[in-house]
């Protein structure tokens, strides 16, 4: 909508423009008819009549000087569009300055109404117009092109959705009887092997489908949190378990220096464990064998501020934001993945009242942070409902 904004700025300014040479109006009308229209009128009695009118404008609305000049609005415009130009008239006459759009016959424009004083009372209203009938054109496509897009959103969080669903039963069937075959003790190791294949594969499966599935529920409003008071620390803790024995394959250490003890964020804490996991995943699938994470923590303004830093393979610049991207991969990784993962962190943490972003250089690795509100020391549900946290979300 940012189009739109700048298009109604440049109206507003242009009218400014007009204002400033009302003045010299004698010298620079005719500018003014050729860039649109320009027109007066006094009030006698309770009528308004018109002094002058002319321009390009009104000769597109099929109107000629003749048919205003020394007429009311009554004369030549139908009486529902009279009606409604009379009311700006009154505004107009009272000393107030007008900006306001209208259209006749297809035709938009936009009109501003300038009093004339003399000893402080009004003696005439000038007025401009401009044709904005492209304008309006554009404004209307740009409307229905987001309306589509729209729909088109809707619509496909709906089928990731039912397709989640669809999915997750026959995966959770898999999984069960993949998981009884891994028990039986007449597997050969070559057999074993195979079935712990097939686990790992249903699991990452299951994982996309789960996460698939978060995403449209956030896109389309349906994801609820569980909200909680928690210390940071602990999930951080346990999360680090969880991947560690990924980072050991590779030899890649984990540094925990993370001190909050003294600080509790209000959130769901399933979803901050699913925020860790996804970072502290790419931290480490990212990063060179021997490798080294490292998770600080620091406080500003209100709110704590995880960093995860890896010494992987860096990441362009200009893909900074990118990365946030549904479905977007960085090329050349050689890493397996969908590129879901950060989207998805990235959304939770705005619906936590936080924000997440990165830092990187190529070859040395990548630094990424995200924030949460917090609050220190104890606290009671007096300071839950006024305090900063409350206040974030």
């Amino acid at each position: 909508m940012l189009f739109l904004l700048l298009l109604r700025l440049f109206s507003l300014v242009y009218f400014y423009f007009l204002r400033f040479f009302v003045h010299h109006r004698s010298k620079y009308q005719m500018i003014f008819q050729q860039q649109g229209l320009i027109f007066k009128f006094v009030k006698k009695g309770d009528i308004f009549i018109h002094t002058f009118c002319g321009g390009k404008l009104l000769r597109r609305l099929g109107i000629s000087p003749s048919d205003v000049i020394g007429k009311t609005l009554h004369d030549f415009l139908p009486k529902s569009v009279a009606d409604k130009k009379i009311e700006h008239y009154q505004e107009a006459w009272k000393g107030k300055t007008l900006y306001y759009e209208a259209e006749i016959d297809g035709i938009s424009y936009l009109t501003s109404l300038c009093p004339i004083k003399k000893h402080g009372k009004v003696v005439e209203v000038i007025g401009f117009a401009i044709d904005i009938t492209e304008r309006k054109t554009m404004e209307k496509a740009i409307i229905c092109a987001k309306e589509k897009a729209e729909k088109a959103n809707q619509a496909q969080s709906e089928l990731i959705s039912r397709m989640s669903h669809e999915l997750r039963t026959p995966l959770n069937g898999i999984l069960g009887f993949a998981q009884l075959l891994e028990m039986d003790d007449s597997l050969n190791s070559q057999q074993r092997e195979f079935v712990q294949e097939i686990l790992s594969g249903a699991r990452h499966l299951l994982n996309l489908v789960n996460e698939m599935s978060d995403v449209s529920r956030i896109e389309t409003g349906k994801l609820k949190l569980n909200y909680d008071m928690i210390r940071p620390g602990s999930i951080i803790d346990e999360t680090i378990k969880l991947i560690q024995p990924l980072a050991d394959k590779r030899k890649i250490k984990i540094v925990n220096q993370v001190q909050l003890d003294e600080y509790y964020v209000y959130i769901d804490s399933t979803r901050f464990r699913q925020i860790l996991l996804n970072l502290l995943d790419n931290a480490v699938k990212y990063n060179r064998d021997n490798g080294i994470v490292t998770i600080t923590g620091r406080t500003e303004g209100g709110m704590i501020y995880i960093h995860i830093r890896d010494s992987g393979i860096g990441i362009p610049k200009d893909e900074y934001e990118k990365i946030f991207e549904p479905f977007y991969r960085i090329k050349g990784t050689g890493v397996d993945g969908t590129g879901i993962g950060l989207a998805f962190v990235k959304q939770l943490i705005q619906l936590m009242g936080g924000t997440i972003g990165v830092k990187s250089q190529l070859g040395e690795g990548s630094d990424f942070w995200f924030s949460l509100p917090a609050i220190k020391g104890d606290y009671s549900s007096d300071r839950l409902v006024s305090g900063n946290i409350r206040q974030s979300r």
